[in-house]
């Protein structure tokens, strides 16, 4: 008698639960994201095969296609400080409310003079097109007779400058003379890790420059930094692939 075979039935698996799931992912991210917002800069950096990571310390001078000045501040908590300094320096802090200053805090670059920047920011200005309206001219003065971004960079160094002491007044004397000294040559390699660590702690100054800005724009920054007795710079470049026989020489510079 020949063997009774049950029938075969094709598996089944309910995706109701699982296509909710993934709408509901979808949802939270949407709503969650942070688009990057649009805004009146154009830069293409010249190419390098450096690859270091940028610290969150970083007050950046950004250059565009047309040769215009912009300032970035990438720690959003030092923005609000940094702007109130400048406002009145500039006797312009009656025209600013809280909510401009909180507007300020959520740019990261500033693009205008101080003069238009209480009519951007009550206008959330943030575009080409905004600023046209508002007849606003872009970029941020910085010739000898008005020497705005000179301002930005002396007052974004008093804050953290300010920050710096705090956080030392809070070291020993060991660790203090470690964080002090200006290269880790001579410190052990726990020491060294202390010196790293403070470092990174330290602003740093960054130009980013359109490759194709004009020399004298450039050679302007320079001097309003050198002015502020600002000499060590970071220059932000794009990165592309390293020569070849880069990765021999190196090895052969560490043997």
């Amino acid at each position: 008698m020949g063997k009774i075979k049950p029938p075969r039935k094709s598996p089944s698996l309910d995706m109701t639960a699982m296509c909710d799931m993934a709408f509901l992912l979808l949802t939270f991210f949407i709503l969650t994201a942070q688009f990057k917002p649009e805004t009146p800069l154009e830069v293409d950096a010249p190419s390098s095969s450096s690859n270091k990571e940028e610290t969150p310390k970083v007050a950046k001078i950004i250059v565009d296609t047309a040769g215009r000045v912009f300032f970035e501040i990438k720690e959003a908590n030092k923005r609000e400080e940094i702007l109130r300094g400048m406002a009145r320096h500039y006797k312009i802090a009656d025209q600013l409310t809280d909510e401009d200053y909180k507007e300020f805090a959520g740019r990261q670059s500033i693009g205008v003079s101080m003069q238009d920047l209480p009519k951007v920011l009550k206008n959330k200005a943030v575009s080409n097109e905004a600023y046209k309206k508002l007849k606003v001219k872009i970029g941020i003065p910085l010739d000898s007779n008005n020497n705005q971004l000179g301002h930005w960079i002396l007052y974004t160094n008093k804050i953290y400058e300010t920050e710096t002491f705090n956080r030392r007044q809070a070291m020993d004397e060991k660790t203090k003379a470690i964080v002090t000294k200006p290269s880790p040559e001579g410190l052990s390699e726990a020491e060294k890790k202390i010196w790293e660590e403070e470092q990174k702690q330290m602003l740093k100054i960054v130009i980013f420059g359109d490759q194709r800005a004009k020399f004298e724009i450039i050679k302007r920054v320079l001097e309003v930094l050198q002015q502020r007795k600002i000499n060590k710079v970071h220059l932000v470049t794009n990165l592309r692939e390293a020569p070849a026989g880069a990765a021999n020489q190196q090895t052969q510079k560490k043997n």
